[in-house]
């Protein structure tokens, strides 16, 4: 033991005491490290996962983009990449009580690109332009439609 140190801080915490912690599901937690490539908890000499103090506060932060601001996860992803990870360890609104949502409740996403930026410019721009319907000018390529319709029935 470290001088200094108490016998009841925990430096490694197993999933299931996270998951007591965080009120995130295992098998989430195990999704989110494929996800999230800055959530990469150790393993021990068993295999079994081991966490630490900042892999739980990034768990929590994690789950405060997904479910309170409602980011994709590749937008949270994103946010927590730009962020930098001590960013988002010192970030007050992880231990906000907004971090739980009543259940059946339904919020919308935001957005992955802000309104204004380079690429909204792109998402403006028409992919095609529509088809154009056939009309009553058009008499010969309606009867063969027509036509071809009547032979498939």
């Amino acid at each position: 033991m470290k001088y200094g140190q108490s016998k009841d801080v925990k430096l490694y915490f197993t999933i299931s005491e996270v998951v007591d912690q965080t009120g995130v599901p295992a098998h989430i937690l195990r999704y989110w490290e494929q996800e999230f490539t800055m959530l990469r908890p150790r393993k021990n000499r068993a295999g079994n996962r081991v966490y630490k103090d900042r892999d739980i506060d990034l768990v929590k932060k994690i789950k405060h983009l997904l479910q309170v601001e409602r980011f994709t996860i590749e937008g949270a992803s994103k946010r927590l990449r730009e962020s930098g990870i001590q960013d988002v360890v010192e970030s007050p609104e992880v231990d906000s009580p907004e971090t739980e949502i009543p259940a059946g409740e339904i919020l919308p996403l935001k957005p992955l690109v802000q309104e204004g930026s380079p690429q909204t410019e792109i998402l403006e721009e028409p992919v095609a332009q529509p088809v154009q319907r056939p009309t009553a000018s058009n008499p010969d390529l309606i009867r063969e439609l027509r036509e071809i319709r009547n032979m498939l029935r």
